[in-house]
């Protein structure tokens, strides 16, 4: 009797690397990289800007799909490969199992018909793809009840990264860190820092915080390349983010999962979509939205707490090199693509 090749063995997997997959690892049997979104769209952006190098990213990542997927049991793709999703859902003839990740599903619009039209290719999108990846377990609900997508077509898969590796032994310094840019809560974050004897050094771009949330004690140091951005993190005392609260897709994800690779006690604000990483008091620590009081209390609590400081973020160092690495983001991928 013949055997069926895709449920028994390896499944032939066309992939196309996402945005946030850096750094070199093997990629699992079976699995064909033909694409890179990130350094394709990077080298795009200098040559055409924003947003015609996203644009042609899609493009390109589509026409290798529709020329390699006979060859292939599964694809994988990043954000980029969502129009290829709505083909396969209008077309289904050649429809191949299909797992998107990373999609930046972010905003509400207001009834009417850009809201509609974000409805009718979100619901193409779900049908097109087998399964779309949630940074945050929450965001399954989320997205799942704003857009009417049965909420079993969405997986979580952790943010990863092994990028931070090489700053794990970068010793600590007497400064809080904070970084990022978007859906950021500075309000928050300036009263929770403002009368603390303690330097703060953010690294967000120049001008994206209102000067009247900026203290006497805050550096802003801007935009910094890769490598200083993690030493500054990888030295501070203790990683901060104040973020913003009620987002469909939640932020500051990937800032703190850096800040856990790299064994630092991490506290956040939001205390939804960082349940998916952060154990309380055990791994990091959550405090309530909006609230700068709850936020300063903690912060002072754990500049005072050397002890309670190291044990949390050795907890958190821990953890997320089982559950936040590379090679787990990889093994989730293959298990996936096998169940497809």
């Amino acid at each position: 009797m013949a055997t069926n090749n895709k449920k028994r063995n390896t499944p032939r997997v066309l992939f196309s690397k996402p945005m946030t997959f850096r750094g070199d690892v093997d990629l699992p049997p079976g699995f064909n990289q033909i694409f890179d979104e990130s350094r394709t769209t990077f080298e795009l952006s200098k040559k055409v800007g924003y947003p015609m190098c996203d644009y042609i990213t899609q493009a390109m990542l589509f026409y290798k799909l529709l020329i390699n997927r006979y060859k292939h049991d599964v694809i994988i793709t990043g954000r980029f490969g969502d129009f290829f999703t709505i083909l396969q859902a209008i077309i289904p003839f050649g429809r191949k199992p299909y797992l998107l990740l990373e999609p930046e599903w972010m905003s509400n619009h207001p009834p009417g018909f850009k809201k509609n039209i974000s409805l009718i290719l979100h619901k193409l999108i779900a049908r097109g793809a087998d399964k779309i990846q949630v940074i945050c377990e929450a965001e399954t609900d989320n997205y799942s009840r704003y857009y009417e997508i049965d909420r079993d077509k969405f997986v979580w898969i952790p943010y990863s990264t092994n990028e931070t590796e090489q700053f794990m032994d970068v010793g600590e310094k007497d400064y809080i860190f904070c970084g990022g840019r978007n859906q950021r809560d500075w309000k928050t974050f300036y009263h929770a820092v403002k009368d603390l004897d303690i330097d703060v050094r953010i690294v967000a771009p120049h001008g994206s915080i209102e000067e009247k949330y900026v203290s006497e004690n805050m550096t802003l140091l801007g935009r910094l390349p890769r490598d200083e951005y993690f030493r500054e993190m990888a030295s501070a005392k203790l990683v901060v983010l104040s973020l913003e609260p009620n987002i469909m897709r939640y932020p500051g994800v990937i800032t703190y999962v850096y800040s856990m690779r790299m064994g630092k006690c991490t506290i956040v604000n939001e205390p939804i979509g960082a349940r998916s990483y952060i154990a309380d008091g055990e791994t990091g620590f959550i405090v309530d939205s909006n609230d700068s009081q709850a936020l300063q209390n903690k912060i002072e609590q754990l500049l005072n707490d050397h002890d309670l400081r190291s044990r949390v973020g050795n907890n958190a160092l821990r953890h997320a090199a089982k559950h936040f690495s590379l090679e787990s983001y990889l093994k989730q991928l293959s298990d996936i693509a096998q169940s497809l």
